[in-house]
């Protein structure tokens, strides 16, 4: 009688088990954007399975740790994230189609963990993920009992958990690649105008509920036309990408920047004084003027007219004035240039 009951008692555990990995399932058809697969889908695991901690550790070189880095400003991605090099992931999982459980020396596995250490666990079970049948982390479950893994929640639940893991990133990876195609300009790589403005209006909800500094800077190749004129529309796109790659290895992270309209662009900087933007923006004219573009056997010179309003400020209670603020204070930059340029010409 009591084998009959113990019988009848894994079978409801394992109804209750398969339900779960069921409605894991239909979350994992409803993720299709990485912040709701490390914000929602991973919390769900969490819940659903009474598992402390879960993570991902990605290899640095594959294409899904690219798409993490560009959300690392979440603090729920950085916490829920770990990087490691190909060969030393290699090392610690040497089979990749299977998981890996582990209850004693985890130490050794401590470059699998996020940055923050090893969580307080005793057992975790390491398993591989794959896109596109190429291995790119794995993810992770860790638990305080020396025993949860291999016991209640076995190796071929795992390996369902893997595979479908597997759909799941290979499906937002797709999402996600295309969602930053259509929201960057083609020649530069910056934000095109609509994501640049949806970027403007978040970061000046932020900056308005922190009570921060957010500045805003509009600019524009000087002489872009002559440039196009003279050398043709090849040389004035060379010099836009050219100013483009400076300003790139210039700016922080968490700084953007978009294309606004031809040689047109403006740069966001989150928790800035304007004076912090205005010296950024020169030091990259003061590599413009010592390291000129070649272009058809010339030396091109390049400079930028530039501008910054910054929030909170006078008459600066929306997005849109801190944008309009900006470029009316370029306007007035380019006019004050322009009499200079006057002055120059004429005879002493």
């Amino acid at each position: 009688m009591k084998y009959v009951e113990h019988i009848v008692e894994k079978l409801k555990e394992k109804e209750v088990m398969d339900e779960k990995f069921r409605q894991v399932d239909a979350r994992i058809l409803e993720t299709l954007n990485l912040k709701d697969f490390f914000e929602h889908l991973l919390s769900y695991v969490i819940a659903g399975f009474d598992i402390p901690y879960v993570w991902l550790t990605l290899i640095e070189e594959s294409r899904l740790a690219g798409l993490v880095r560009r959300i690392d400003n979440s603090l729920t991605v950085r916490a829920r994230t770990a990087f490691i090099p190909q060969t030393e992931f290699s090392g610690l999982v040497e089979n990749p189609e299977s998981p890996k459980m582990i209850s004693d020396t985890l130490e050794t596995f401590s470059p699998l963990f996020p940055e923050n250490g090893i969580y307080p666990v005793k057992s975790m079970a390491v398993c591989p993920v794959k896109i596109d049948g190429q291995t790119v982390g794995s993810i992770n479950f860790g638990d305080v009992s020396n025993h949860r893994f291999g016991m209640e929640i076995t190796t071929p639940s795992l390996s369902h958990m893997m595979q479908k893991i597997s759909l799941c990133l290979s499906n937002v990876c797709a999402h996600e690649e295309l969602t930053h195609l259509l929201r960057r300009d083609g020649l530069t790589g910056w934000l095109n105008r609509h994501a640049f403005n949806e970027a403007v209006q978040s970061e000046f909800n932020r900056s308005c509920r922190e009570a921060g500094n957010l500045s805003l800077a509009v600019a524009e190749l000087a002489s872009f036309k002559q440039i196009n004129d003279n050398y043709g529309h090849e040389a004035g796109e060379r010099a836009l990408r050219y100013v483009g790659g400076i300003i790139s290895e210039v700016v922080r992270e968490e700084d953007l920047v978009g294309r606004l309209a031809g040689d047109e662009f403006a740069l966001l900087f989150p928790q800035t004084a304007s004076f912090h933007a205005e010296r950024l923006l020169q030091r990259v004219q003061q590599h413009l003027d010592t390291h000129p573009l070649p272009v058809n056997d010339h030396m091109l010179h390049i400079s930028i007219s530039f501008a910054v309003a910054s929030a909170p400020g006078a008459d600066v209670d929306t997005p849109e004035k801190l944008l309009d603020a900006a470029k009316h204070s370029l306007q007035r930059v380019k006019a004050g240039e322009s009499r200079e340029r006057e002055k120059a010409k004429q005879p002493a």
